[in-house]
């Protein structure tokens, strides 16, 4: 694995040559749940990048200086809905907009990009030290106490920001 800039951001990306019975057309999706299943979050490759063989060195190592993504195919992991959607049925609408206005301005604090509610964090470059920034900015601002796995468990701001008014419900305590 190595870094490597991937549309601006400096990402982490798996170098792979696929063995056999490996779908090239699922092999980032089946490597990905298969590294989530020992891996952290942050620590997944935000990409894979296939190829038929590595450059190697005259000594026969991997020439890593050859290993750019420009030569290999390219493959992000499929990113799926957020793991524990809360129903937002009972759930005041001005609090979750009060909330999720908060969210995004610390996500946008913190990553300094505003994405789309529905993306994963973590594929924006979000990593452990800037989850536990996100979290203080989370509870200075919405004055609630949110726990370090959260950030992980709801790594979408749609899926913390129902996680924060959960929480707030809770508890109950206002904006």
């Amino acid at each position: 694995m190595l870094d490597a800039e991937i549309d601006g951001q400096r990402s982490l990306v798996a170098h792979v040559v696929p063995g056999t019975g490996l779908d090239p057309g699922t092999a980032a999706g089946q490597l990905d749940a298969f590294l989530a299943r020992g891996l952290p979050r942050p620590m997944l490759p935000a990409a894979y990048a296939f190829r038929s063989a590595f450059p190697l060195t005259s000594s026969g190592k991997t020439d890593r200086r050859r290993l750019g993504i420009e030569q290999a195919v390219l493959r992000m992991p499929f990113s799926g809905p957020d793991p524990d959607p809360e129903p937002e049925s009972d759930v005041d609408p001005d609090r979750h907009g009060l909330v999720a206005a908060q969210v995004r301005r610390g996500v946008r604090r913190v990553l300094g990009q505003t994405p789309a509610p529905d993306t994963d964090l973590f594929s924006l470059g979000l990593d452990s030290l800037s989850a536990i920034l996100l979290r203080r900015a989370l509870q200075d601002a919405l004055r609630c106490e949110l726990d370090q796995e959260d950030i992980f468990k709801y790594p979408t701001e749609n899926a913390l920001t129902r996680r924060v008014v959960s929480i707030l419900e809770r508890e109950g305590e206002g904006l």
